[in-house]
C-alpha cells in the first residue's frame, strides 16, 4: 500500500512540475507605441493553457540619436501571476521636437508602487515634470531659451488592502495642490482642501459626508445633514450601504488618479497584467480602466418619531379616503343617478388620485436622505408647492400639507365614515 500511494504521489508530482515547467522570455513585448519595447521574464502554462508570470519582470525601451534620446524602464516582480513587493516605472525623454511651432520637449515620469497579491499596498509616489523650449542661434551656435513649464505634478497615495487610507496628496505646481484625509476604511474623513493661487476650497466630511462647502468668502452649509445627521444618536442613522469605485462620478480626484497613473500609456496596464483592481476593457481600439479604492457612505435615514407619526397621518387618510370610495359605490349601486352621491364620487376620486402621487414621493423621501436625489429619484406625478423646500424635512411637510387639504376637503363634505 505504501509503494502504491508513493508512486501516485511520484506521477502527481511529476506532472504538477511538468505543468509548471518554469520557462524564460527575453525579447520584443508589445506596447502599443513606435518605440519597441523588449522584457525579460519568467513564466508557465497552466492547464488552461494560460501564460502565468513568476519570479522577476523587466522592461525596456531605448532610441537615441543626434535629436533626440529617449530611455523607457518597468521593473517588478510576480508572484502566481500578481504583481508583489515594489514596482517601479521610468520614463525620460530628451529634446523631441514634436510641434510645429519649433519647441522641443523634456518628459520625466515616475512612479514607484508597491503591491501585495496584486492589491495595492503602501506607499505609492508619482511625478511627472514636463518642459518646452527652443533653440535659437546665437552667435553661430544653438542656444536653448528659458523653459516653459507645462506640467509638475506629483501624486502620493497610501493603500491599506486596496483602498486608499491615510493622506492622498496631489501637488500640481502648474495647477492645484489637493489634501484628502481618509480613515482606515477609505472613507474621506475631516477637511479636504483644494488649493490654487488665486482660490482655496476646503470641503468639510464626517464619515464621507460632505457637510460644509467653503469657497473663498462662501460657505455652503449641507442642510440635509445639519438637520438630520447631527440629531441625537447620530450614529445609529448612519448605514454603510455600499461603496463606490474610486469616489463620485465628476470628481477631479478621480480624474487626477486614473488619467495620470492607471490610463498613463508609459505605465503600460493595458499590456502589463497582474492588478486585481484594475479592470481594462477595449471597446473600439480604446482603453477604459476601472479603479476601486476610495470609499464613501451612503446615508439611509431612520425616521424620527416625528416623521412617523406624519407617515401614520398620511396612511390613515389615505385609507379613510379608499373606505369612502367603497361606500360610495355601494350607495351608488342602489342610486345610480343621485346627484350628491355622483359628486361624491368625483372628489373622491380626485382625491384618491392625489393621494397616489403623495404616497409615491412619500415612498422616495424614506429611501433618501439627500433632498436633491429625492426629487430627482422622483417618478410621480409634479407636486406643486407655493414655496420650494430647502430641507428634506420641509419636503415632508409639504407633502403633509397636500394631505391635510385633501383630508380636510373631504371631511368637510361628510365622506368620512
Amino acid at each position: 500500500m505504501r509503494i502504491l500511494t508513493l508512486a501516485v504521489s511520484l506521477i502527481l508530482f511529476n506532472t504538477i512540475s511538468f505543468s509548471q515547467k518554469i520557462e524564460r522570455y527575453s525579447g520584443i513585448f508589445f506596447n502599443g507605441q513606435d518605440i519597441k519595447g523588449d522584457a525579460n521574464f519568467s513564466y508557465y502554462t497552466d492547464n488552461k493553457n494560460n501564460q502565468i508570470k513568476s519570479g522577476s519582470f523587466r522592461y525596456s525601451a531605448r532610441e537615441k540619436n543626434k535629436n533626440w534620446h529617449y530611455s523607457h524602464n518597468i521593473n517588478g516582480k510576480y508572484d502566481e501571476g500578481m504583481k508583489i513587493g515594489k514596482w517601479s516605472y521610468t520614463l525620460n525623454s530628451k529634446e523631441k521636437k514634436i510641434d510645429k511651432e519649433g519647441y522641443f520637449y523634456d518628459i520625466t515620469v515616475s512612479l514607484t508602487a508597491n503591491y501585495n497579491q496584486g492589491i495595492p499596498e503602501g506607499q505609492w509616489d508619482y511625478s511627472c515634470y514636463i518642459f518646452k523650449y527652443k533653440k535659437e542661434m546665437v552667435s553661430g551656435r544653438p542656444r536653448k531659451t528659458k523653459k516653459n513649464i507645462i506640467k509638475d505634478l506629483n501624486i502620493t497615495l497610501n493603500w491599506n488592502k486596496g483602498k486608499l487610507t491615510d493622506s492622498l496628496i496631489i501637488t500640481d505646481k502648474v495647477g492645484e495642490k489637493i489634501i484628502v484625509p481618509m480613515n482606515e476604511y477609505g472613507v474621506i474623513k475631516g477637511t479636504m482642501t483644494i488649493a490654487n493661487k488665486t482660490e482655496n476650497t476646503i470641503i468639510n466630511y464626517d464619515k464621507g459626508v460632505e457637510t460644509r462647502y467653503i469657497y473663498g468668502q462662501d460657505t455652503i452649509e449641507n442642510l440635509e445633514y445639519t438637520t438630520y445627521i447631527t440629531i441625537e444618536d447620530k450614529e445609529a442613522r448612519v448605514k454603510k450601504l455600499k461603496n463606490s469605485y474610486l469616489y463620485r462620478e465628476s470628481c477631479i480626484i478621480e480624474d487626477l488618479i486614473i488619467d495620470n497613473i492607471f490610463n498613463n500609456e508609459y505605465f503600460l496596464y493595458k499590456y502589463i497584467e497582474g492588478d486585481k483592481l484594475l479592470k481594462s476593457t477595449k471597446t473600439f481600439g480604446d482603453y477604459t480602466v476601472s479603479l476601486k479604492g476610495l470609499y464613501y457612505y451612503d446615508l439611509a435615514p431612520i425616521p424620527t418619531m416625528e416623521e412617523n407619526n406624519i407617515f401614520t397621518a398620511i396612511e390613515i387618510a389615505d385609507v379613510k379616503t379608499k373606505e369612502a370610495y367603497w361606500f360610495n359605490k355601494k350607495a351608488l349601486n342602489k342610486n345610480p343617478k343621485n346627484k350628491k352621491l355622483l359628486d361624491d364620487k368625483r372628489i373622491i376620486n380626485s382625491a384618491l388620485n392625489e393621494y397616489s402621487t403623495l404616497k409615491c414621493h412619500l415612498n422616495i423621501y424614506k429611501k433618501y436622505l439627500n433632498l436633491q436625489n429625492i426629487k430627482n429619484k422622483a417618478k410621480c406625478n409634479s407636486l406643486h408647492f407655493t414655496i420650494p423646500a430647502n430641507t428634506r424635512f420641509e419636503y415632508l411637510q409639504q407633502i403633509k400639507h397636500q394631505s391635510d387639504i385633501q383630508y380636510k376637503n373631504l371631511s368637510i363634505h361628510n365622506l368620512y365614515h
